[in-house]
């Protein structure tokens, strides 16, 4: 009986060392390990097995009990969880893309997750769940602490450069402590940016005649008002947080969040950048528009497609309806009405003046044609505007960038409403006439004679 007990004992003693050495992959106890389910999730703490369950001493001091059924991996690190999971896959399809995209995205494992994506999207079909993860990761890139901490310090750099020009300081070369670097060897901000170039690229000028980008000082404040509220938004989200025509984005179209103490400022340039890609006298020849509508650079599905989602066909059409609202605001204003408000609208014009015809414009100083202000100098001065009237508002949200008052005025909402107006009527003229209409009927098939 004695050696019966005692080969129990010996034979249960290895068994527990073998099953321990399957599970924790030879790890003691005193180490952490990272345990994943097959669900996904993913616990984090010291682990060993009891019976037929696995306890889990989280940092927390708490501890949890899983049956070992439910186990899929147990390794020392997420990396080399990615690394079981896809040493484990004998044949890939659209559904492992999909899931360790989706996983390697919950890590935070950027590059892991836009090299899956990539695989991915070469053999699934194009569905608005692709969009969605698509959109997903993209969130991921812009949200990385690699990302967030490059945009604040090319920020910073931003504005010590301004400061410098406007005390009139000459630049200087910054000085650098930071170890040097083998320049072949990337870092991962560098990765993570040139993972980003799945991302749409900036459209290329085409034959379109596109407006030119000094008139968005003569723009009534209704159209820039309704490009801040309606399409600068859906832009961004479109477009500008895709990465590829955000900040970090290297293409030449850039559009941004006007957001913080700058809001004014990225409000203009968004303005500024859109108007180059628009044509008035033929708004959906716009590249905007055309661009938005086919693939570009590395995508391969247009950033709209109205022909499969109304949605999306509400978007396309409420664009091309702000693009020719400016051809009809260009049309009522007229060249001298625009150049006049760009002189208006700048403060060094603005100073009184003794002679007899800028007496009769208000006291305005006229300025010859031939010393008309140059584009950056009017550019700068209408962003001088904007950023004294904000200065002590310090907004959180979507700033203005029109010369007056943020809400419409009773003048500019007829104006507007003349202008829609004006849509609506041709858009019922070129519409077919109703067949039931008693007087169409009648002049048909009346057998009266006049």
């Amino acid at each position: 009986m004695f050696r019966l007990v005692r080969l129990f004992s010996i034979t249960a003693a290895i068994a527990w060392t073998s099953t321990a050495c399957n599970v924790a992959f030879g790890q003691s106890a005193s180490e952490q390990s990272y345990v994943m389910l097959f669900n996904g999730s993913i616990f984090h703490g010291v682990v060993r097995p009891v019976g037929e369950r696995l306890e889990i001493r989280l940092g927390t001091g708490s501890s949890i009990q899983i049956e070992s059924k439910q186990v899929a991996f147990v390794a020392p690190s997420k990396r080399a969880l990615y690394d079981l999971q896809v040493a484990s896959t004998r044949q890939w399809g659209t559904g492992e893309h999909w899931h360790l995209t989706e996983w390697c995205i919950q890590q935070e494992m950027i590059d892991e997750a836009i090299f899956h994506f990539k695989q991915l999207s070469q053999i699934a079909e194009p569905t608005n769940k692709l969009r969605q993860l698509e959109h997903k990761l993209k969130e991921a890139i812009l949200s990385s602490e690699q990302v967030q901490s490059m945009l604040a310090n090319q920020q910073k750099q931003l504005g010590a450069a301004r400061g410098r020009i406007q005390d009139g300081s000459k630049t200087e070369p910054e000085r650098s402590d930071a170890p040097n670097r083998n320049p072949a060897d990337p870092t991962h901000s560098e990765v993570v940016l040139a993972s980003a170039t799945l991302l749409p690229s900036a459209p290329q000028a085409s034959g379109a005649k596109a407006m030119d980008p000094d008139l968005a000082i003569g723009i009534p404040s209704y159209v820039k008002k309704a490009f801040q509220s309606n399409i600068s938004p859906l832009l961004v989200r479109r477009c500008g947080q895709a990465g590829c025509h955000g900040l970090p984005g290297k293409s030449v179209f850039h559009i941004r969040q006007a957001a913080g103490e700058q809001a004014s400022e990225i409000a203009a340039e968004n303005l500024e950048n859109v108007l180059r890609y628009v044509d008035i006298q033929s708004p959906t020849d716009s590249d905007l528009i055309r661009y938005a509508l086919k693939e570009h650079g590395e995508q391969k599905h247009p950033s709209f497609n109205p022909l499969k989602r109304e949605d999306e066909r509400i978007h396309v059409e409420r664009i091309t309806q702000w693009i020719k609202s400016l051809e009809l605001s260009k049309a009522s204003s007229g060249p001298e009405v625009q150049l006049a408000s760009a002189v208006e609208s700048s403060p060094v014009r603005a100073l009184p003046s003794t002679n007899p015809s800028a007496s009769a414009l208000g006291g305005a100083a006229v300025v010859p044609a031939g010393s008309e202000l140059s584009r950056m100098e009017k550019i700068a001065q209408w962003r001088e505007m904007n950023e004294q009237q904000d200065r002590d508002a310090k907004l959180s949200g979507p700033a203005k960038t029109a010369e007056g008052p943020v809400g419409l005025t009773s003048g500019e909402i007829n104006d507007l409403e003349k202008a829609i107006e004006q849509l609506e009527r041709k858009h019922t003229l070129k519409s077919q006439k109703d067949p039931f209409d008693p007087n169409l009927f009648n002049s048909k098939y009346s057998t009266k004679k006049p």
